[in-house]
């Protein structure tokens, strides 16, 4: 079975990055929540983020090294 990946349309991401942004308007505005926190929220869940992509990296480096090292597929 092969899996493909589709590409999101152009206005899709658009579609998206208002929602994300009405969302974030709407939890200042409607809830209450001190825009110092929520950048403090989004500041987090980017380091998290980084923390991921640098740890998969490194997975795959040690994996490549692996076979490398062990003689399996090139």
């Amino acid at each position: 079975m092969k899996f493909t990946f589709k590409r999101k349309p152009r206005s899709a991401i658009g579609v998206a990055l208002i929602a994300c942004a009405s969302f974030l308007a709407l939890a200042v505005w409607g809830w209450g929540v001190p825009v110092a926190s929520l950048g403090q929220s989004l500041l987090l869940l980017l380091l998290l983020l980084l923390v991921v992509i640098v740890a998969a990296g490194l997975l795959i480096a040690v994996l490549k090294l692996g076979r490398y090292w062990f003689g399996g597929r090139e």
